[in-house]
């Protein structure tokens, strides 16, 4: 969910100059995991603008593809890395596809498994498998999918009762909730949304599918101290676009795990190396 907030001017800007999109294109990208010692379940995200350092529900550490220093822009990928995965694979590798391979890397169900209590204590370690294009392949489509999820097709939901006013859909302080089993999204008293398919719990970040960190955060929240409101209906151009948003993010959920179902199943453990090898920036 995107909103307005305070930031540090001079440390925006090593990341996200100027504006966040350039031709209608991040300028940059970061993918985020939790930070050590959290206990939360261990996932990440890329996020194409800047983010909340709790973008996770937790302390999050980001590793951005860029930083800038004086009006120059510097490739986080070290060269030692691109050497590594160089000598590792017989040919030159792009530090994009370096990128794209470690998003992917961490989307592997058997790394997750493998490692995921480790990833408590410490931040998570890249092995080189031996299908890196299949990897970086995934990293990329996954990439694109989280970046620009508002681009693609909705899965179509149900509105109920059909030919409801626009002001039925209209999100409320508390929240979206399941109804149905998790069938349909109850919206308001007014409007329910049904048509939810299975597989829009398919795929989680950090414990919460899609569809559950949109009914974490799209509703009308009031700061007690300040009074500023933060109504995410603001989002949308109609209060009934919100159904086509929600299918955005079912179709995110499916395409993810279908995704990272295809991957190799060796993932190369025997062959790892840490994740420092991206400057961890923020």
């Amino acid at each position: 969910m995107e909103q307005l907030s305070f930031f540090d001017a001079e440390e925006r800007h090593r990341f996200w100059p100027d504006a966040d999109l350039r031709d209608g294109l991040p300028v940059n990208v970061a993918i985020g995991v939790p930070g050590v010692g959290e206990r939360v379940e261990w996932g990440c995200m890329a996020v194409g603008s800047m983010p909340d350092l709790s973008f996770l529900g937790c302390s999050t550490q980001f590793y951005p593809r860029w930083t800038w220093s004086r009006g120059t822009r510097r490739s986080n990928v070290s060269q030692s890395l691109e050497r590594l995965f160089g000598s590792r694979y017989g040919r030159s590798v792009h530090p994009d596809e370096i990128y794209a391979y470690v998003y992917g890397f961490l989307h592997h169900p058997g790394f997750r498994r493998r490692f995921g209590a480790t990833m408590f204590r410490e931040l998570p370690r890249i092995a080189l498998a031996p299908d890196f294009d299949a990897f970086r392949d995934a990293g990329a489509e996954l990439m694109q999918a989280h970046l620009h999820w508002q681009l693609l097709e909705p899965h179509p939901l149900r509105p109920d009762p059909a030919g409801a006013p626009e002001d039925a859909y209209l999100l409320q302080p508390r929240g979206m909730r399941w109804s149905d089993g998790h069938s349909a999204i109850e919206v308001s008293d007014r409007m329910t949304l049904r048509g939810v398919p299975d597989c829009a719990r398919d795929y989680s970040i950090c414990g919460r599918c899609p569809l559950e960190w949109a009914m974490r955060y799209w509703h009308v929240a009031t700061d007690a101290s300040s009074g500023i409101v933060n109504d995410a209906n603001a989002m949308f151009e109609r209060p009934s676009d919100l159904a086509a948003a929600l299918g955005r993010l079912i179709e995110v959920a499916r395409c993810s795990a279908a995704i990272i179902g295809d991957l190799p199943d060796n993932w190369g453990y025997a062959d790892d190396l840490g994740i420092s090898g991206l400057h961890a920036a923020v």
